[in-house]
């Protein structure tokens, strides 16, 4: 299904990087729609997209998906596919350079083993190696760095932390037997006790996110959903450059104040000498929405994409019957009829802000050095370990939660022996790279240089292990037998993903939102969109964490700025930190909000839904914002280009069942009026996402989960399914909503569409996997919020997905992204 809206929110405000409020994101995600349970199975939508128009100053594009469609890897397939067609107005282009999603599975019809859970692709880990096209999950959860969060908080925090971190990357990194093992003991894992505190990443600065462009160039902003409430935060290559990391965070209001003081404030002694000592500007970032998308709309076909592309890979190479028995009974699909409610995000007060932190590369680099001055013989010393490792160590001051374990996604398919193929089309990645410690630890004075310890030889653990990254997990208890973790935080997104350079034709996001880290306890984390060599990192809070972790995160980073700034220069849009956030308006933020709330109202044609799902609203109209929906389309493939078709799911795909889905939201600067975006946008888009789906067609169809174990969930497309679009217009400020100030999380959540409602027979449970919402900002810019199962596909493959989109949106074939593109690999 596809959404198209019109949304009367602040474009410019909704792509700063000061915290902003959460929910205003979420009007311009799509919901999947609610599953279709039947006595035989449960059937869930996998895919939804919400275009939203900004009158005369942008559109975002909001993209839902299960996360058992496929793995971020394949989303990014599919969104290049997009872009290119969306571009070139066919799929050439895409064809001739893309890659198609694999369609068979012989390279995972084997048996493998599972030891820890780690949320990192691991496609190439595989033996033998996975294709990158494969299509479908390819992640798994386990490479991991936990500490006491006193360690992280103290002076030597940051370097504890980056040790956590790089020890466990390059664990995983050098494993030589591979990322597959049989599970013995899950307990092993958290001997040291069970985290009080989870974080994760969403997101890899690999995916690029901010070169999704379906023809009227790269996105202002992504954002990161999920991060909202997965406990994660986002992570991207910037906008400017792919050198630089774009971090989100979604904290609580209080936590992203002190969350900001810690973080610049451990900053200050990098930052270079001809900038302030608090200048420090902030994006946020999505991982999850396809290149193929904005390649294909940038076009107009899928030409370009399929020229320039990577096709997906559908190829089932991940077979296991053994794992697949063990993740089924984890994911009770014998109750799963019954217990399944589609996610929504809350447009209430949620007393959580959102905001975004960029560390430019000459701070990465100072970080390092410390790190390296201190643990000469840490293996594994990254941008991605030290950015993960301040972050960690400045919310742990923000938090002092006891017990905290930091986790972030593998991807396992070049783990996989053979490896797996780029464009395998699915989840690939597993969510296990652990680091864990007591917060006191993280506290200190060494409390970055210990972060930095754990999530360092964690990830070199990871990358090192000779036995792989999957394994039999024997006893679940020994993974915590040091405690249970308070807090556990995560990293959704990665630089490589490239979130800024998705570009449907209008030019790149203005601002990229990672909205999951609102509610899945993560950061996002994006390579900026001027260099990817600085990172964007999205962060959300509660409000009073989030003033203190501004103060803590901008006092630690003063010894690293460059001499050249005043220390307290830093300004957050139309809201500085400098003011107190008032009490009345405590709301959950995104790194970047507003000292004020309006409460949403969204106005609905009746002539366009049942009247029983208009909402009523919550305050007077005066007084709350407008969200006008101006249509609802229902996008499916181009007649008789697919057929009927089933995906079956994986292992990988299993882990992800009862989680929530992923919301991204892309925000792009354009000065058109509603009667251009009906004219030019709507159009273009939807002509586009039909192309980009004729290859990414897990995308249109749905989850199906049956009542018993004997039966496999899959992914089923049939002839006619769709992807639902909303478009619609809001009246909430544009350039307060992409600011980086704090900014209330609730303000996005109207521009992100849900998934839908799930169709529930005797025989089955139908849900969607994914939705779009296109929401205008009159005259200044347009929201692309996209929502998406996560059994969909994983980071990877939707940023393959954007890309295909933008190319064919750009040239309105998808000739340049098969020209260019790889198109999934199906094969299981």
């Amino acid at each position: 299904m596809v959404k198209f809206a019109e949304c009367n929110l602040n474009f410019k405000e909704l792509i700063g990087n000061h915290p902003r409020d959460c929910e205003m994101f979420y009007h311009l995600i799509p919901p999947l729609g609610e599953a279709d349970k039947t006595f035989d199975y449960t059937m869930i939508p996998v895919l939804c997209v919400q275009v939203t128009l900004f009158p005369n100053s942008g559109i975002s594009i909001g993209v839902t998906n299960h996360h058992c469609l496929c793995d971020a890897s394949i989303n990014v397939l599919f969104l290049k596919a997009w872009t290119s067609i969306a571009q070139f107005g066919n799929d050439e282009s895409f064809l001739a350079n893309g890659t198609l999603p694999m369609q068979e599975l012989k390279c995972l019809k084997k048996s493998i083993n599972l030891t820890n859970y780690v949320d990192q692709l691991i496609k190439a880990r595989m033996n033998p190696p996975i294709p990158t096209a494969y299509f479908g999950n390819c992640v798994i959860g386990g490479c991991m760095a936990m500490e006491q969060s006193k360690l992280l908080m103290g002076k030597e925090g940051f370097v504890t932390a980056a040790k956590l971190i790089g020890e466990s990357i390059h664990k995983w990194l050098t494993d030589k037997d591979g990322v597959v093992r049989d599970i013995q003991s899950f307990g092993d894992l958290f001997s040291n006790g069970i985290p009080t505190t989870t974080m994760g990443v969403s997101g890899a600065p690999t995916l690029k996110f901010y070169d999704m462009d379906f023809g009227w160039g790269k996105p202002k902003k992504v954002e990161v959903i999920s991060i909202d409430y997965i406990g994660s935060i986002s992570m991207n290559a910037c906008k400017e450059t792919h050198e630089d990391l774009e971090i989100g965070i979604s904290l609580l209001t209080t936590e992203m104040e002190s969350f900001v003081r810690i973080f610049e404030h451990g900053l200050e002694a990098y930052m270079d000498s001809g900038l302030s000592r608090f200048s420090i500007t902030r994006s946020s970032c999505l991982m999850t929405i396809p290149l193929a998308w904005t390649s294909i709309a940038q076009f107009g076909s899928d030409e370009s994409f399929l020229a320039n592309g990577t096709l997906p890979l559908y190829d089932r190479v991940v077979k296991n019957p053994k794992l697949d028995e063990s993740y089924l009974k984890y994911a009770r699909v014998e109750k799963f009829k019954e217990e399944y409610q589609s996610h929504k995000l809350s447009c209430g007060p949620t007393d959580k802000v959102r905001g975004t932190f960029i560390l430019p590369r000459s701070v990465l680099n100072k970080l390092k050095i410390m790190v390296s001055t201190q643990l000469p013989t840490l293996e594994h010393l990254s941008s991605f370990t030290v950015a993960c490792a301040y972050v960690w160590s400045c919310i742990a001051k923000t938090r002092d939660d006891g017990l905290q374990l930091f986790r972030f996604i593998i991807d396992c398919r070049a783990r996989m022996n053979p490896p797996i193929p780029t464009a395998y089309f699915g989840n690939c990645v597993i969510g296990g790279c652990m680091a864990m410690e007591q917060s006191k630890l993280l506290m200190g004075k060494e409390g970055f240089v210990t972060a930095a310890k754990l999530i360092g030889e964690n990830i070199h653990k990871w990358l090192t292990d000779k036995d792989g990254v999957v394994r039999d997990i024997h006893s679940f208890g020994d993974m915590f037998s040091n405690g249970i973790p308070t807090t556990t935080m995560g990293v959704s997104g990665a630089p490589t993903l490239k979130f800024y350079d998705m570009d449907f034709g209008w030019g790149k996001p203005k601002k990229v939102e990672v909205i999951s880290i609102d509610y899945i306890g993560s950061i996002s984390m994006n390579a900026c969109k001027e260099t990817h060599e600085d990172l964007e990192i999205g962060i959300s809070l509660l409000t009073t964490e989030m003033e203190s972790f501004v103060r803590i995160f901008e006092h630690g980073l003063e010894a690293y700025m460059d001499s050249g700034l005043s220390r307290f220069s830093i300004t957050y849009s139309s809201c500085p930190m400098t003011i107190p956030l008032s009490p009345k308006y405590r709301h959950r933020k995104r790194w970047g909000a507003t000292t004020h709330l309006l409460r949403p109202f969204v106005r609905i044609n009746p002539h366009a839904l049942p009247s029983d799902t208009i909402p009523a609203p919550t305050r007077e109209p005066q007084e709350i914002m407008a969200l006008t929906l101006l249509e609802v389309s229902h996008v499916s493939p181009p007649a008789t280009s697919v057929g009927d078709r089933l995906l079956e799911l994986t292992f990988f795909d299993f882990l992800w069942l009862r989680e929530p889905p992923i919301h991204n939201l892309f925000f792009y600067e354009l000065s058109i009026t509603q009667t251009q975006f009906a004219k030019t946008i709507i159009p273009k888009l939807k002509h586009s996402l039909s192309i980009t789906l004729q290859h990414f067609f897990p995308f249109a169809g749905n989850l199906i989960v049956y009542p018993t174990s004997t039966q496999k969930p899959e992914i089923r497309y049939l002839e006619g399914d769709s992807v639902a679009v909303k478009f619609a217009e809001c009246n909430l400020n544009f350039n307060e909503l992409i600011g980086n100030h704090p900014r209330d999380c609730e303000m996005f959540y109207h521009l992100i569409p849900p998934l839908g409602e799930a169709d529930k027979t005797f025989d089955y449970t139908m849900i969607p996997v994914f939705c779009v919402q296109v929401t205008l900002f009159p005259n200044s810019g347009i929201s692309i919020g996209v929502t998406n199962h996560h059994c969909l596909c994983d980071a990877s493959i939707n940023v393959l997905f954007l890309k295909a989109w933008t190319s064919i949106a750009k040239f309105g074939t998808d000739e340049s992204f098969l020209a260019n593109g790889t198109l999934p690999l199906y094969d299981r």
